[in-house]
């Protein structure tokens, strides 16, 4: 990261080059049918006995409480960076539980963002929904204790996740505090007499008339950790119970939709170009209209049942 003249004689050299990496904490709060916003934005599988998986917002694109700003461009660019990255416990490495899997931005009414959204055209304010799995499966006896004392801590709405990230350079954020007018002003070698003013560099996080905070730029997500310590009440863990309630009422939604799109019919099969393609198709495969109808199919059939039950 770039230190400009004014930040080494204000004595922050060091401070900023150690301070690459942030971590930002968010409430897990006990996941309700009844009032949760991103209730239809889970998307998951819970069939699998080795993996315990949970949603949570990873981030918002907002000022936090650090006065550390997440610009809704820059989280936009970002925005794929969590996928595959580990989960921890207390932000300590040795303490891998598990891993991302997915991640949805989404509005603040839990609406999904389209990818192919102009970056000009995002709301304000956005959420980074992820997807992530805790791992069930230890030989370890203390292992398996240790994750079955963190998924009831989550179940019971005890554990918060912590966001972790790195980024490669940072701007300043300002708040006119008589007309909350917000601007942000690039960090050069005129305006690096402003860093001393950040939270993050030991400041009080005004200048004047001004509240600062850092925005931060070029930023890759690392990973999360489960924590103790709140900070953000806007981040939600999601339980399992309603997805699975909601799934298949999903699925088969987006499913008519698409077909609706692509075919002119909720039901392909209604369609008599698609419907003439399929018969051809399995008298070309089969000889027949129906590929059960098929000698090759039934005898398929006999074979796996009489492997299986004889």
């Amino acid at each position: 990261m770039i230190i400009y003249e004014q930040e080494n004689s204000d004595g922050l050299s060091e401070k900023i080059s150690g301070s690459f990496s942030i971590a930002y904490n968010s409430l897990l709060s006990p996941f309700t049918v009844e009032n949760n916003k991103f209730r239809d934005k889970i998307a998951a599988s819970f069939n699998d006995p080795d993996l315990y998986y949970v949603q949570s917002i990873l981030v918002s694109s907002s000022w936090n409480r650090n006065d550390d700003i997440f610009d809704k461009k820059e989280i936009w660019a970002a925005r794929h960076t969590p996928e595959d990255k580990p989960t921890n416990l207390e932000h300590n490495e040795n303490l891998i539980i598990g891993h991302i899997t997915s991640n949805w931005p989404i509005t603040v009414e839990g609406e999904l963002i389209p990818e192919d959204i102009s970056p000009d055209d995002l709301p304000e304010k956005y959420h980074i929904l992820t997807g992530s799995v805790i791992y069930r499966a230890y030989s370890s006896e203390d292992l398996r204790e240790r994750t079955e004392n963190l998924i009831h801590s989550i179940q019971s709405g005890n554990k918060y996740v912590s966001m972790e990230c790195l980024f490669k350079g940072f701007d300043y954020g300002l708040i006119n505090s008589s007309n909350n007018e917000y601007k942000i002003l690039s960090r050069n070698n005129d305006t690096a007499y402003l860093t001393k003013y950040l939270k993050a560099y030991g400041g009080n996080g005004e200048n004047n008339e001004y509240k600062i905070g850092r925005v931060l730029r070029n930023i890759t997500f690392t990973g999360k950790g489960f924590v103790n310590k709140p900070a953000n009440e806007e981040s939600i863990i999601f339980n399992k119970t309603l997805f699975n309630e909601n799934k298949k009422e999903q699925f088969l939604e987006k499913r008519k939709n698409t077909n609706l799109i692509k075919y002119g019919h909720d039901n392909p099969f209604a369609n008599d170009d698609i419907k003439s393609k399929i018969v051809e198709t399995m008298r070309n495969k089969y000889g027949t209209d129906h590929h059960m109808q098929s000698k090759e199919m039934k005898e398929r059939v006999k074979n796996k049942y009489i492997n299986k039950y004889v």
